[in-house]
């Protein structure tokens, strides 16, 4: 698995029960049961409210999952006591990093979330050249991703595939015909205008932010795809694209 920032990657590789099993020195790796929270769903989060005069409570209204919390404990053997401690640094910096990704490769394949260090990390000395550590990474998003997949055509209608178990936005570009451009997926709308005669690269659409590089949005519903097979069309384009990123808890 990786930790990735702005600035640095860190590569964690196998599980290593102790640092006294790694073959050799400058090396990362994972300890045993050093993706607390990544495997396991986050918890649920509802509100239940009291039937009047009744046992129990009405069902929620809404059910929703709880941000991701993920603890990764490794740990680190250098060539020398400056190595032990310009890698303790790279720990550190990536409290003030922003944004760090955690990228697991396994069996599945490769997925990541991104979030920030949430806690003061935790180092355990092991030797005069070895050191554990903890760190914990809270994803505010708890879905896990795949590498993003591109949808393209020339026509009116593109079939986007989301091989995911959860609904996800997409992020749509397309070269405008018109001054107008509309997108549908079932009954939701995106109508996009602008001076489409400007327009010098494709337009970028995430439908998540509801940002666009150029031109504005008159009308947003906010389009999400469903797992499996999803019909978009659009009218006023000449070249068309869809990328999706497959999602799961």
């Amino acid at each position: 698995m990786s930790l990735v920032s702005a600035n640095d990657v860190i590569h964690l590789s196998g599980n290593h029960e102790t640092v006294g099993m790694l073959e050799a020195p400058d090396v990362w790796a994972l300890t045993a049961g050093g993706l607390g929270g990544w495997f396991e769903p986050p918890a649920p989060r509802y509100e239940l409210i009291e039937q009047p005069g009744f046992d129990g409570a009405f069902s929620p209204l809404m059910r929703a999952s709880e941000n991701r919390v993920v603890e990764v404990g490794g740990a680190y053997r250098g060539e020398s006591t400056v190595s032990v401690a310009a890698a303790k640094r790279r720990l550190a910096a990536l409290c003030r990093a922003g944004v760090v990704r955690v990228v697991v490769d396994d069996a599945v394949g490769v997925l990541s979330c991104s979030g920030f260090v949430s806690a003061e990390p935790q180092f355990r000395q092991l030797s005069r050249v070895a050191f554990a550590f903890k760190l914990q990474v809270s994803c505010p998003d708890p879905l896990k991703y795949g590498d993003p997949v591109r949808f393209a055509t020339a026509l009116s209608r593109l079939d986007v595939r989301n091989e995911g178990a959860e609904p996800i936005y997409p992020v749509i570009k397309f070269q405008p015909n018109d001054d107008e451009v509309t997108i549908s997926v079932g009954n939701k709308r995106i109508v996009w205008t602008g001076d489409y005669g400007a327009v010098e690269e494709l337009v970028q659409v995430d439908c998540r932010t509801g940002w666009c590089s150029f031109g504005l949005l008159q009308r947003d519903d906010v389009i999400r795809l469903d797992p499996g097979t999803v019909s978009v069309s659009m009218a006023g384009v000449d070249i068309f694209e869809v990328e999706v990123s497959p999602a799961w808890m």
